[in-house]
């Protein structure tokens, strides 16, 4: 992955590349081998093989993923996992009725 850090005039002011197991929570990036915390810029994440200028432009942040690195609380996380057990209870269930 990639993370890129622009300003308001969308002038690219900092990348990181090669970034590996990549996790995001609204200003903070965290990543195998680093983290940044409080980033008050607009970022984006791409990944590795997006090509980058000097400035980001609208296809740039079209393709932003930092919603799907998005870290989740383990709450959330919990209720997620009892959900897909409790969908696949009821899956076994109706399968067996048929037999």
């Amino acid at each position: 992955m990639k993370l890129t850090i622009y300003n308001g005039e969308k002038k690219i002011v900092d990348l990181y590349e090669n970034m590996l197991d990549v996790k995001v929570n609204g200003d903070n990036v965290s990543w195998r081998d680093g983290a940044l915390k409080g980033i008050k810029m607009e970022y984006l994440l791409l990944n590795d093989d997006v090509e980058t200028q000097d400035e980001v432009t609208d296809e740039l942040i079209s393709q932003d993923l930092k919603a799907k690195y998005k870290e989740i609380s383990l709450e959330d996380e919990n209720r997620q996992l009892r959900e897909r057990v409790e969908a696949t209870e009821m899956a076994v269930l109706s399968l067996l009725e048929l037999m």
